[in-house]
């Protein structure tokens, strides 16, 4: 997956230096959290879900689901 390979080569050039100590003194102000769900099982949710749902998976973790509502 080239994400794997992309993820950390963007990470250094944006940071070429490591961070030894935190700019704000805090940590990112949104709400983070691990994934619970896989690719797969939000696939596969979603197609159940909404017939006829896109799926595609996208650069950096990232995937875009498509879905038009019947008339």
């Amino acid at each position: 997956m080239p994400s794997s390979l992309l993820n950390p080569l963007v990470g250094m050039i944006r940071h070429p230096r490591p961070v030894t100590q935190s700019v704000d003194g805090g940590g990112p102000v949104m709400p983070m959290r691990d994934a619970a769900e896989t690719f797969t099982e939000i696939s596969g949710v979603a197609r159940r879900v909404l017939p006829g749902a896109s799926i595609r998976r996208r650069l950096f973790f990232r995937y875009t689901l498509e879905w038009t509502s019947p008339a």
